[in-house]
Protein backbone atom coordinates (compact mmCIF):
# COMPACT_ATOMS: atom_id res chain seq x y z
CA UNK A 1 0.00 0.00 0.00
CA UNK A 2 1.69 3.81 -0.93
CA UNK A 3 1.07 6.81 0.87
CA UNK A 4 1.41 9.71 0.05
CA UNK A 5 2.91 12.22 3.22
CA UNK A 6 2.55 15.81 2.39
CA UNK A 7 4.07 18.37 5.11
CA UNK A 8 2.37 20.51 7.42
CA UNK A 9 2.99 23.52 5.42
CA UNK A 10 1.76 21.99 2.11
CA UNK A 11 -1.53 20.72 4.11
CA UNK A 12 -2.44 23.96 5.44
CA UNK A 13 -1.93 25.56 2.03
CA UNK A 14 -4.02 23.26 0.29
CA UNK A 15 -6.76 23.59 3.16
CA UNK A 16 -6.67 27.61 2.33
CA UNK A 17 -6.89 27.53 -1.20
CA UNK A 18 -10.11 24.96 -0.68
CA UNK A 19 -11.69 27.32 2.13
CA UNK A 20 -10.81 30.49 -0.40
CA UNK A 21 -12.20 28.77 -3.46
CA UNK A 22 -15.56 28.12 -1.97
CA UNK A 23 -15.51 31.87 -0.17
CA UNK A 24 -15.54 33.16 -3.52
CA UNK A 25 -18.47 31.04 -5.07
CA UNK A 26 -20.69 32.98 -7.36
CA UNK A 27 -24.44 32.32 -6.63
CA UNK A 28 -25.96 33.33 -9.75
CA UNK A 29 -29.42 34.05 -8.62
CA UNK A 30 -27.98 36.59 -5.89
CA UNK A 31 -25.76 38.02 -8.63
CA UNK A 32 -29.01 38.35 -10.93
CA UNK A 33 -30.82 39.91 -8.19
CA UNK A 34 -28.36 42.52 -7.63
CA UNK A 35 -28.06 43.16 -10.92
CA UNK A 36 -31.81 43.50 -11.54
CA UNK A 37 -31.80 46.03 -8.19
CA UNK A 38 -28.84 47.96 -9.78
CA UNK A 39 -30.95 48.54 -13.42
CA UNK A 40 -34.19 49.68 -11.39
CA UNK A 41 -32.36 51.88 -9.01
CA UNK A 42 -30.44 53.57 -11.83
CA UNK A 43 -33.60 54.47 -13.84
CA UNK A 44 -35.28 55.49 -11.13
CA UNK A 45 -32.32 57.70 -10.78
CA UNK A 46 -31.29 58.66 -14.34
CA UNK A 47 -30.78 62.20 -13.47
CA UNK A 48 -28.59 61.72 -11.06
CA UNK A 49 -24.57 61.60 -11.93
CA UNK A 50 -24.01 59.80 -8.93
CA UNK A 51 -25.94 56.94 -10.37
CA UNK A 52 -24.46 57.40 -13.66
CA UNK A 53 -20.83 57.17 -11.98
CA UNK A 54 -21.73 54.45 -10.10
CA UNK A 55 -23.01 52.17 -12.92
CA UNK A 56 -20.76 52.85 -16.10
CA UNK A 57 -17.21 51.07 -16.00
CA UNK A 58 -14.06 54.00 -16.62
CA UNK A 59 -13.51 52.21 -19.77
CA UNK A 60 -17.23 51.42 -20.73
CA UNK A 61 -17.91 51.69 -24.27
CA UNK A 62 -21.46 53.39 -25.44
CA UNK A 63 -23.15 52.56 -28.33
CA UNK A 64 -26.23 54.87 -28.23
CA UNK A 65 -29.56 54.78 -30.26
CA UNK A 66 -27.99 57.46 -32.81
CA UNK A 67 -25.17 55.18 -33.91
CA UNK A 68 -22.50 56.94 -32.07
CA UNK A 69 -19.65 55.38 -29.60
CA UNK A 70 -18.25 57.31 -26.18
CA UNK A 71 -17.19 56.60 -23.26
CA UNK A 72 -18.18 57.15 -19.40
CA UNK A 73 -16.95 60.75 -19.82
CA UNK A 74 -19.01 61.93 -22.36
CA UNK A 75 -21.77 60.94 -19.95
CA UNK A 76 -20.13 62.46 -17.26
CA UNK A 77 -19.85 65.89 -19.22
CA UNK A 78 -23.51 65.37 -20.35
CA UNK A 79 -24.86 64.83 -16.86
CA UNK A 80 -22.66 68.40 -15.74
CA UNK A 81 -24.30 70.47 -18.68
CA UNK A 82 -28.24 69.08 -17.77
CA UNK A 83 -27.29 69.82 -14.59
CA UNK A 84 -26.41 73.53 -15.14
CA UNK A 85 -29.41 74.25 -17.80
CA UNK A 86 -32.33 75.77 -15.95
CA UNK A 87 -34.98 74.22 -18.21
CA UNK A 88 -38.47 73.47 -16.38
CA UNK A 89 -39.52 70.62 -18.34
CA UNK A 90 -39.13 67.04 -16.82
CA UNK A 91 -37.09 64.34 -19.25
CA UNK A 92 -38.86 61.17 -19.48
CA UNK A 93 -39.83 58.31 -17.26
CA UNK A 94 -37.62 55.19 -17.77
CA UNK A 95 -38.85 51.83 -16.77
CA UNK A 96 -38.18 48.15 -18.52
CA UNK A 97 -39.70 44.52 -19.47
CA UNK A 98 -38.30 41.26 -20.95
CA UNK A 99 -35.12 41.65 -19.09
CA UNK A 100 -33.08 38.89 -19.49
CA UNK A 101 -29.68 38.26 -16.91
CA UNK A 102 -27.24 35.78 -17.45
CA UNK A 103 -24.40 35.64 -14.68
CA UNK A 104 -20.86 33.82 -15.81
CA UNK A 105 -18.91 34.52 -12.62
CA UNK A 106 -17.74 37.91 -12.29
CA UNK A 107 -19.19 38.84 -15.63
CA UNK A 108 -22.93 39.21 -16.99
CA UNK A 109 -24.79 40.00 -19.50
CA UNK A 110 -28.24 41.76 -19.43
CA UNK A 111 -30.54 42.34 -22.18
CA UNK A 112 -33.78 44.04 -21.88
CA UNK A 113 -36.64 46.42 -23.62
CA UNK A 114 -36.10 50.19 -22.35
CA UNK A 115 -39.16 52.00 -22.02
CA UNK A 116 -39.18 56.17 -22.09
CA UNK A 117 -42.45 57.90 -21.28
CA UNK A 118 -43.14 61.18 -21.99
CA UNK A 119 -46.79 63.17 -21.55
CA UNK A 120 -46.46 63.62 -25.26
CA UNK A 121 -45.32 60.04 -26.53
CA UNK A 122 -43.17 56.65 -25.45
CA UNK A 123 -40.73 55.46 -27.64
CA UNK A 124 -38.92 51.60 -26.49
CA UNK A 125 -34.97 50.54 -26.89
CA UNK A 126 -33.93 47.50 -27.27
CA UNK A 127 -30.78 47.58 -25.07
CA UNK A 128 -27.82 45.23 -23.83
CA UNK A 129 -25.24 45.93 -21.60
CA UNK A 130 -22.03 43.92 -20.48
CA UNK A 131 -21.41 43.86 -17.16
CA UNK A 132 -18.31 42.96 -15.35
CA UNK A 133 -17.90 42.53 -11.07
CA UNK A 134 -14.74 45.15 -9.67
CA UNK A 135 -14.38 45.53 -6.38
CA UNK A 136 -17.33 43.75 -5.27
CA UNK A 137 -19.26 46.17 -7.53
CA UNK A 138 -21.32 45.58 -10.51
CA UNK A 139 -19.79 47.84 -13.62
CA UNK A 140 -21.21 48.12 -16.91
CA UNK A 141 -18.54 47.96 -19.45
CA UNK A 142 -20.35 48.01 -22.64
CA UNK A 143 -23.55 48.83 -23.64
CA UNK A 144 -25.81 49.13 -26.95
CA UNK A 145 -29.02 51.40 -26.76
CA UNK A 146 -30.89 50.95 -30.03
CA UNK A 147 -34.37 52.09 -30.87
CA UNK A 148 -37.11 49.62 -31.72
CA UNK A 149 -38.27 50.75 -35.30
CA UNK A 150 -41.86 51.10 -34.46
CA UNK A 151 -42.62 51.05 -30.57
CA UNK A 152 -46.41 52.28 -30.56
CA UNK A 153 -47.93 48.71 -31.00
CA UNK A 154 -45.93 47.44 -27.93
Amino acid sequence: MNRVLISLPTFLALISIALLTSCTQVNPQQEKEALTKLLGEFLENVDDPKMHDRLWAEDLVYTGSAGTRHGKDVIMDGMQESESETSQSAGPKYSYDSLHVKVFGKTAALTFRLIAETPDDTLCYLNSGFFEKRDGKWKAVVWQATRMADSSDD
